[in-house]
Parts: structure tokens; C-alpha cells; sequence
């Protein structure tokens, strides 16, 4: 989200899950950008997961999955620094993946 602007994330978004159709035909589950702990990039991300919300593939809300609102940074016990979370998210996001997306891993 640092000096990339929104649109280019989404058409990236768009290219790249277009390719994967193409050359796989694979199920696609698309994971918005998580919360973080930096204000400025934390209210970027919103852009960004608009914008891919709309691309036509099983789309995944992780503000829900960390229990905040759109501009709400996450609790600092499940990150490992102001970016990156830790290992207890990732059961969450199989789960949703799972029962949202019917992809089995």
C-alpha cells in the first residue's frame, strides 16, 4: 500500500486472477488487505478491498475474521509487529476460506 496507488493494486489483482483462470481454471478466493497498525496505510487498504470485492470471485472480508471496523486497527495480541499477524489468524482465514469459497485444502 506504500506509494502503489489503489487502482494499480486492483487492475494487478485483476490480471493476475484473470491468468490463473485461464492457465488453470481454478477456484479463486480473493483476501482482502488486513488491518494493520499504521493509521495512514490501515485507511488505504479500504480502497483496495473495494475494489476487488467487485472482481467476480469468492471474496474474503478479513475485518470480520480480526473483529474490527473499516478504519479500526487490529488488537496488537494477534500481530507480530505493526504489519504482519501472527499464527492465530491463519486458522480463521482456513475456516472462512472453507465455508465461504468451498475450496478444501
Amino acid at each position: 500500500l506504500r506509494k502503489v496507488a489503489s487502482g494499480t493494486s486492483i487492475d494487478t489483482m485483476k490480471k493476475v486472477t484473470a491468468r490463473i483462470k485461464e492457465k488453470w481454471n481454478a477456484n479463486i478466493a480473493i483476501i482482502g488487505i488486513h488491518p494493520v497498525l499504521l493509521t495512514n496505510e490501515n485507511i488505504a487498504k479500504n480502497a483496495v478491498n473495494a475494489g476487488v470485492s467487485q472482481l467476480g470471485y469468492c471474496y474474503i472480508n478479513p475485518l470480520p475474521i480480526f473483529g474490527v471496523g473499516e478504519n479500526d486497527p487490529p488488537d496488537s495480541s494477534v500481530m507480530l509487529d505493526q504489519i504482519h499477524y501472527n499464527v492465530s489468524v491463519y486458522p480463521k482465514y482456513k475456516a472462512q476460506i472453507t465455508s465461504q469459497c468451498s475450496i478444501i485444502f
